[in-house]
This record gives structure tokens, C-alpha cells and sequence, in this order.
């Protein structure tokens, strides 16, 4: 609404000249008008998430023109959420490059802190690998003391549904680097997964409008409780496990 309302104010009435919204949602629908049409609650409360946002201003009589295209997420390629501004007039040009560029920065700006430097995304990618080796090297050993019968001789570990005693002897000692180097191989394709999920659920662009069940915060939500309430304690039973 910003956008409109810096570009709508350059269209005089009864002209030629005229400005463009549309959005478009993820089932392929797309709804175009005028931005209180286009932007208007009951209009965009639809079953899917809306994806791209695209506002175009067409000045005819000066063969200007505007192009502002969003999209929702992170971008596919580098120039996909842009501004286009093409006149002949360098002072319209320039005044319309300086508002619309005080309209973005005053959205806030969507950051995650394990995605802001190169440093921490590799450390959270390998705190996950090790994190999903450790759980795919146990339920692995598990499946192979099941399949080889020494489970039934566990008669101390019966209710243990991880046998970290005997995942220890089977991938080195806990002192030596060797199994957590085996627990970073295995868990590290799964990990660059897992980092990709996590990453687009802060995406470089949300638009937080449409049904509100679609909206990422919601989903954020769901994840936030999960990792206190799941994860979280397993991941701490494990290294408890793995010290004691």
C-alpha cells in the first residue's frame, strides 16, 4: 500500500495513464485491479498461499514506466524481487527511486542469526549432521543388534531403546574423534536438508496476509513448540547419554 500510494498519485484522472496490482497464488490463481481491490482482505483469504506481488505503472504520455515485482521466499535468481524505474526525465527517475526506496526500508527486515554470515551457517550445518548421524548411527545399530539376536541377551537395557553402551563399542570410544567424524559423514546429506528447511522458514520476503493457517509465523510457531518440547530433550538425553 505504500507502493500505491506513491504511484496511484501520478495517474491523473480521466487519462490514459494507469497503475496495475496483481497477485498470484500458489494453486496458479491470480487476481488484478486496482490495490483496494487487489488488496483487499476477502480477496486474498483464499485455500493456498500467495506467492508473487506485482505493481506496474504505465505513464503514456511521458513513456514512463514502473515495474515492482515480489516474491514471497527466497528469490530463485538474483535480480527476481526487484524495481524497475524507465524514464525519459532523469528528475522523475530520481525522485521516484528515492520514495520507493524509503518505502522498503521501512519494512523490517526479515533475519535469522544463524544466517547472517557464512560462519554461522556452516556451524549450524555441522551441529546438525552431527545431531542426525548420532540418532541414524543408533537406530541403526539397534536395527543390527535386532536383526543378529543380541538384543534378546540385553536383558538389563530390555526397556532401552538405544543401546549407547553397546553403539559406543561398535563406532569407537566416546574419547576417540573417529565415531563423531562417522556420525558427521553420515548425518551430513541429511543435514543440508534440514538447514534448507529451517532457512525458509525466515524467508528473505513474507507477506503477512492472506488465511491466516497458511501464514509462515504459524508455522514457526508449530516449530518453536517442537524443538522445546521434543527435540530439545532428546538431544540433551543423547549427550547425557553418550558423557555418562
Amino acid at each position: 500500500m505504500r507502493f500505491a500510494n506513491i504511484l496511484d498519485l501520478q495517474v491523473p484522472d480521466a487519462s490514459s495513464d494507469r497503475t496495475e496490482y496483481s497477485v498470484r497464488f500458489d494453486d496458479g490463481h491470480n487476481i488484478e485491479g486496482r490495490a483496494a481491490e487487489v488488496f483487499a482482505e476477502e480477496q486474498l483469504n483464499r485455500p493456498c498461499r500467495p506467492t508473487v506481488i506485482e505493481i506496474r505503472l504505465w505513464l503514456y504520455s511521458s513513456g514512463s514506466y514502473i515495474h515492482i515485482q515480489l516474491r514471497s521466499g527466497e528469490p530463485l535468481y538474483k535480480y527476481e524481487n526487484s524495481i524497475t524505474i524507465s524514464g525519459n526525465d532523469a528528475n522523475w527517475v530520481n525522485a521516484n527511486y528515492t520514495e520507493l526506496h524509503d518505502a522498503v526500508d521501512k519494512v523490517t527486515p526479515q533475519s535469522l542469526w544463524w544466517r547472517e554470515n557464512r560462519v554461522r551457517r556452516v556451524l549450524l550445518l555441522n551441529l546438525i549432521a552431527l545431531g542426525v548421524g548420532t540418532l541414524v548411527c543408533a537406530a541403526l545399530t539397534t536395527i543390527a543388534l535386532i536383526i543378529i539376536g543380541i538384543w534378546h541377551n540385553l536383558s538389563s537395557r530390555v526397556f532401552d531403546p538405544i543401546p549407547f553402551s553397546l553403539f559406543g563399542k561398535l563406532f569407537g570410544l566416546p574419547h576417540s574423534p573417529s565415531p563423531w567424524l562417522w556420525r558427521w559423514v553420515v548425518g551430513l546429506p541429511l543435514a543440508f536438508l534440514i538447514r534448507g528447511w529451517l532457512f525458509s522458514m525466515w524467508p528473505s520476503i513474507e507477506f503477512n496476509f492472506g488465511s491466516e493457517y497458511l501464514r509462515l509465523d504459524n508455522r514457526r510457531k508449530k516449530l518453536n513448540w517442537t524443538l522445546t518440547v521434543i527435540i530439545i530433550p532428546i538431544i540433551i538425553a543423547v549427550v547425557l547419554q553418550m558423557i555418562f
